[in-house]
């Protein structure tokens, strides 16, 4: 068990490293995020995929740009490894590696366990350009992905945002790009996490001038073993 410790640890040490000095990162579209949090001192890691596509819903002042109402945008496809640590018996802390984001690192904590779960999370990436929903004249930027999960170890869902902060040459300003999701957690050595998510998007034209708003649709599928 020790040595389990220490392999999560590692994970979670070098994905912490390559999100401070690589900045090689998307933007996460999917939560994974039960409100239970992992047992104390077990690991929680497994594959998982999520695609996500959005729809133009509003184009005002957009720059003068051809978009149109209806048009669809493929944010993209992760595929990728999750993996969960327990700390305490309310705390756990994740990890996400894939080609597209290299690093995601966050801290889950359960607040009420009675009559349902209640959990609040934080995480954080960094990644080198914003892809097709949130594409911008940007060379990349930070995330943050603020969630709260409700609901019982099988069934859960919640509230979630994805925070970005873009720059070139120098930080921009914050994005606060509001979603919820819903999930379900099946299995016990071997579970399987399917999850549907919607994210509205107010993305700003160029040159600061209009946004179009797009609202996404997603679903993703974690399979994870506990270790």
């Amino acid at each position: 068990m020790n040595g389990l410790v220490r392999t999560g640890i590692v994970l979670l040490i070098g994905a912490a490293f390559c999100a401070a000095v690589s900045g090689c990162f998307y933007p996460a579209y999917q939560a994974f995020q039960s409100p239970v949090p992992a047992p104390p001192l077990s690991l929680d890691l497994g594959p998982e995929l999520g695609v996500t596509a959005g729809v133009v819903v509003d184009t005002t002042n957009y720059g003068g740009e051809s978009l149109r109402l209806g048009m669809t945008d493929l944010a993209g496809v992760e595929l990728g490894v999750i993996s969960r640590l327990g700390l305490l018996p309310n705390l756990d802390v994740g990890v996400r590696l894939s080609p597209n984001l290299l690093g995601l690192v966050d801290v889950k904590y359960r607040l009420l366990s009675f009559p349902l779960n209640v959990a609040a999370s934080l995480g954080v990436s960094w990644y080198p350009r914003t892809g097709a929903l949130f594409s911008t004249s940007y060379s990349g930027g930070m995330a943050l992905y603020p969630v709260v999960a409700v609901g019982t170890e099988r069934l859960f869902g919640g509230l979630r945002a994805v925070v970005l902060n873009e720059f070139r040459e120098q930080h921009g300003s914050w994005q606060f790009h509001p979603g919820a999701y819903i999930g379900g957690s099946f299995g016990n050595r071997m579970r399987v996490m399917p999850e549907f998510d919607v994210l509205v998007v107010n993305q700003p034209g160029p040159s600061q001038n209009g946004y179009r708003s797009l609202l996404s649709a997603g679903a993703g599928l974690a399979i994870l073993f506990r270790i």
